[in-house]
C-alpha cells in the first residue's frame, strides 16, 4: 500500500512545481509507455498469503477519434514473490502477459488526463513451491476481462507521468490486481 501512496505523492509534487501549458492527446496520434507496476496476486485458498510480484508494462497506443483510444499491452515479470507455507518454499511469477484495451479518456485541463482501461488480457504465470530436496512448478497461460483507472500528468508536450490501477484477472478463484506509475510518450 505504500508505493502506490509514494508514487502519487511524488506525481502531486513534480506537477505542482511545474508550471504547465501543454497540448492533450489529439486524433490520428500515437503514443508509448513504459511503466512499472506493483501486482497484487490474491489465490482464495485458506492459508495462502497474497503475492506481491513486480511487472514490467509495456504499451502503445493510437488515438482514432476525440477522448477515445486503443492501445496494447505487454507485461513480464521483473521479480517473483516468494513466501514460506508451512515449510514449503512458494514463489509466483508473471513471465509474459499480453492486453489489448480500449480507453476513454477526458482533459480535465492542459495538465491532467482522466482516463478507464477496458479490454482483455491473456497472462502466463509460473508458481514454483520447493522443500529441500524437492523441487516442482507450474506454468499456465489464461485469458480473462481486464479494467483500470487512472490519471496522466503532462510534464512537456511530448511526456506524461501516468499513474493507474488495473484489475487484471479475476477468475478460478485468482485475483490479480496492481497499482502502477509510468511515463507516456506521444509520437
Amino acid at each position: 500500500m505504500r508505493t502506490p501512496i509514494l508514487a502519487l505523492g511524488l506525481a502531486s509534487v513534480v506537477i505542482a512545481a511545474t508550471p504547465l501549458t501543454v497540448s492533450a492527446q489529439t486524433v490520428g496520434q500515437f503514443y508509448g509507455e513504459a511503466g512499472y507496476s506493483k501486482l497484487n496476486v490474491d489465490i482464495d485458498i485458506p492459508g495462502v498469503p497474497e503475492f506481491k510480484p513486480d511487472a514490467l508494462k509495456l504499451s502503445l497506443g493510437y488515438v482514432p477519434v476525440k477522448n477515445f483510444a486503443v492501445e496494447g499491452l505487454f507485461a513480464t515479470g521483473l521479480s517473483g514473490s516468494s513466501k514460506n507455507i508451512d515449510g514449503v518454499n512458494v514463489k509466483a511469477d508473471l513471465e509474459e502477459s499480453f492486453g489489448i484495451y480500449l480507453r476513454p479518456f477526458v482533459d480535465l485541463n492542459d495538465t491532467v488526463q482522466l482516463y478507464a482501461r477496458l479490454g482483455f488480457i491473456s497472462a502466463k504465470a509460473k508458481v514454483s513451491a520447493s522443500v529441500p530436496g524437492f523441487s516442482a512448478s507450474v506454468t499456465d497461460r489464461d485469458e480473462d476481462f481486464s479494467y483500470g483507472i487512472g490519471a496522466a500528468f503532462n510534464l512537456s508536450k511530448s511526456m506524461a507521468l501516468t499513474v493507474d490501477y488495473n484489475q487484471f484477472y479475476d477468475k478460478d478463484g485468482v485475483d490479480v490486481s496492481g497499482y502502477g506509475i509510468g511515463l507516456r510518450f506521444n509520437f
